[in-house]
């Protein structure tokens, strides 16, 4: 039961926020998604960044995909893949022409990161409003239930083009399970699950009680079905960039 994907662009003022956790769940996720094994039922997702050698975007060459072999990762030509990476997960917001981006400022750090040998950065490829809600990102890639600003979503779009030109690889996190990002526990209430969301510090709830409400996604059949629409949206459209 799919969502139908609308487009809306913000005039609002950009506020981000750092994460407060050095760790995403959803990291994970996307992680074994890209292995074919989706821990919400997502059978197949790669994700591979591609090199683009001028303003025509002529493609160059395909940077291989990286798959798991055992406890190995390796590209699909069978050669062990390792890296140096990063979180990079303010990457999409940075390259939006809307509130709060700046491409040239996106372009001087994959420089200086790629110069510096890291080739590998985990980026939100998902991020969950309403941008009302305190201490979020905004403005969020889905403001709504299928409701996406275009800004941000080709932000996406830039980044990944400008990561290919410097043959960087994304890990492309899905949705998040912090609040800053929106994540799981937005789509609960998206979901029906709750009318509101029990805010972790500096929020009035516990950690506990956050936590807890928030494992409740992935046994609540609305809530996934709500974030396939999004896996289905990211997986199956067109760079605006690069086709």
């Amino acid at each position: 039961r799919g969502s139908q994907v609308k487009f809306r662009r913000r005039t609002t003022t950009m506020r981000m926020m750092p994460p407060r956790s050095r760790h995403c769940f959803l990291l994970v996720l996307v992680l074994l998604a890209c292995l074919g094994r989706g821990l919400l039922g997502v059978e197949e997702a790669r994700v591979a960044s591609r090199s683009w050698t001028d303003p025509g975007h002529r493609l160059e060459e395909a940077l291989l995909f990286v798959e798991r072999n055992g406890t190995r990762l390796q590209t699909s030509d069978g050669k062990p893949y390792r890296y140096v990476g990063m979180n990079y997960w303010y990457g999409a917001n940075l390259g939006s022409v809307g509130p709060g981006g700046d491409r040239e400022r996106l372009v001087r750090e994959l420089d200086e990161l790629s110069a510096r040998g890291i080739k590998n950065l985990r980026v939100m490829a998902g991020s969950e409003g309403p941008n009302t809600e305190p201490y979020r990102i905004v403005p969020a890639m889905q403001v709504g239930p299928g409701v996406y600003d275009r800004d941000v979503v080709e932000g996406l779009d830039f980044l990944l083009k400008e990561m290919g030109r410097r043959k960087m690889r994304a890990v492309m996190c899905l949705t998040n399970e912090w609040i800053w990002s929106g994540g799981l526990a937005q789509y609960l209430v998206w979901g029906g699950y709750a009318k509101k969301i029990p805010v972790h510090p500096p929020g009035p709830s516990s950690w506990e009680t956050f936590m807890h409400f928030t494992s409740h996604a992935f046994g609540h059949e609305r809530t996934v079905e709500l974030y396939h629409d999004h896996v289905r949206f990211i997986v199956g459209r067109n760079n605006s960039l690069t086709g």
